[in-house]
């Protein structure tokens, strides 16, 4: 007896110094397996490597209440697990502080000094709904800089804004990213009247204050971004990395001259224009811009038709008082699967993106420039050119035979050569007898995207997917690789891939009803069949 008391003791310490040691261990090694889509559950490769190389100390200070809402409850377990894999992976550069400013004078006060605020929730009691005051933010200090994310009610982004936050305080330069302003501005005491029919005759051009709003201010999370007019005689500045031209009808000749030595130079140019001009009149036709010359002689060749595609996604059409939603070949949808293979996975998973009224691209090779597609349309597509309709009823689809692939971004990396001569230069050239670059240095890159709306605040609403792979493409073009993977983690919503035929998708519906409840039957014949043989009775 005393023996397997003595034998039950020495199990009992046993399995305690296993259980500790297990703990210690797993506190050095962590390890957690997430098997959502986006791994929206643990950090990535890329802030593993920003934290791991931090230069000075980052304080994360957590301000959350003690007492809140049942539904919130797990939003605070999973925020604490993050903010826990930051410190971990931070090596030692990484203080977490979690902070309950409820009843605490103090560390109320160092919220509100912090940028944090309470929140209002609504919280439904014994029969009734009632408003609670709760703290749930995040600030980080590093050196004498601070970044806040003063409510968190959802990890669906938090890496993306925990990491972004980081960068924004631990990079001391950033690079520059212009857009090319084209927008032309009424005088304000224009006649009301007057106003609306000038505007109606003036030439497109964009505004990140207007139009582009979204993506401008995403992009300011890595990069200086700036609406830029360019006088006669000046050049984009030094830490200019991308320069944008949004739908621009006309450069003039300096702009086109500066443009042209900025990407000489080794400069990013990132063109949104189509060869088709879409009217409110409900039809589009051939748009002229002065600057596809320039296009040409860098070897791209934008189309003057319209893209039309069987893989799209539906619009909403008025009929009576009625609304129906109708299938758009002009909302082209494009899959991760058409997106180029050669590219990385944080571009090619973006999400399904929605290019509209595209053209056609097609390139005509320079020496020493490698054209990629970056992305195309399904096999099931088809072009129009001359006066197009937009009128869905009216888009009739050609026969199978007579449908294509055709490229709807075009990458061009290498040494360009200039669109300009001796003999065609700017006259305040000319004049001042200054050289200029006639070739490109081997960075050098032009990326053409045949949808002007691809990244309007219109557009951005209902595809979000475009912004994320926009904002992906501006980080590949700058080597700014951070953000990337982060950005693309669990984003976009994923269709059928356009090139599975239609029995083949009949085939995935019907065996992803089926299959299941044919598991559970095989499973109860085969359990009745056990149970009956374990008894002993015959069949």
């Amino acid at each position: 007896m005393k023996n397997k008391k003595k034998e039950a003791v020495i199990s009992i310490v046993l399995v305690t110094c296993i259980i500790i040691a297990v703990n210690i261990f797993a506190s050095d090694n962590f390890y957690r397996a997430d098997f959502t889509k986006g791994k929206i559950y643990t950090i990535g490769d890329s802030t593993k490597d920003i934290l791991g190389n931090l230069k000075g100390r980052l304080h994360i200070k957590f301000y959350v209440s003690g007492d809140l809402p049942p539904r919130v409850i797990p939003i605070k377990r999973n925020v604490l697990d993050i903010l826990s894999e930051y410190q971990r992976y931070g090596r030692g550069s990484v203080n977490l502080s979690i902070l309950n400013p409820d009843g605490n004078a103090e560390v109320e006060n160092d919220a509100k000094m912090a940028g944090i605020q309470q929140v209002q929730l609504n919280v439904i009691g014994q029969n009734r709904e009632e408003l609670q005051s709760v703290y749930m933010g995040i600030a980080l200090f590093y050196e004498d800089r601070s970044e806040v994310l003063p409510v968190v009610m959802s990890i669906s982004d938090i890496e993306f804004q925990l990491t972004s936050a980081i960068l924004k305080l631990t990079k001391d330069e950033k690079e520059r990213v212009v857009f090319l302003d084209k927008k032309l501005e009424l005088p304000p005491d224009l006649d009301p009247q007057m106003r609306v029919q000038l505007m109606a005759q003036m030439p497109p051009g964009r505004s990140i204050h207007e139009d582009t709003r979204a993506v401008a201010e995403a992009l300011t999370e890595m990069y200086h971004v700036e609406q830029k007019k360019i006088s006669e005689g000046e050049f984009f500045s030094e830490d200019t990395s991308v320069v944008v031209i949004h739908e621009a009808a006309n450069l003039t000749p300096w702009e086109k001259f500066a443009v042209d030595q900025f990407v000489m130079d080794g400069g990013n140019l990132v063109v949104l224009q189509s060869g088709l001009q879409v009217s409110q009149q409900g039809f589009a036709q051939a748009r002229n811009f002065n600057y596809n010359d320039m296009l040409k002689s860098y070897g791209f060749k934008l189309n003057k038709d319209m893209v039309k595609d069987l893989f799209n996604y539906s619009v909403m059409v008025p009929q009576g008082n009625m609304r129906y939603l109708t299938p758009y070949p002009l909302w082209i949808k494009v899959s991760p699967e058409q997106i180029g293979e050669d590219f990385p996975d944080s571009i090619r998973n973006s999400g399904t993106l929605a290019f509209s009224f595209a053209s056609s691209i097609d390139t005509d090779p320079v020496e020493g420039v490698n054209y990629r597609t970056v992305a195309s349309s399904s096999g099931r597509s088809w072009a129009e050119s001359g006066m197009v309709t937009l009128d869905p009823s009216q888009i009739k689809a050609p026969a199978k035979s007579e449908m294509k692939i055709y490229d709807l971004a075009v990458l061009g990396e290498g040494s360009f050569k200039s669109h300009f001569t001796e003999d065609t230069l700017p006259e305040i050239i000319k004049e001042s007898g200054s050289g200029f670059l006639q070739k490109a240095s081997e960075g050098a890159s032009i990326l053409l995207i045949s949808s002007p709306e691809f990244i309007l605040d219109t557009t951005m609403r209902n595809f979000r997917s475009n912004g994320i792979f926009f904002l992906n493409m501006i980080d590949y073009l700058t080597n700014s690789t951070e953000l990337m993977n982060i950005r693309s983690r669990g984003q976009g919503y994923t269709f059928i891939n356009p090139k599975i035929s239609d029995n083949a998708k009949t085939v995935i519906k019907w065996t992803g009803i089926l299959l299941m409840p044919i598991f559970v039957v095989i499973f109860g014949i085969i359990r009745m069949f056990w149970r009956i043989k374990l008894s002993g009775r015959s069949t």
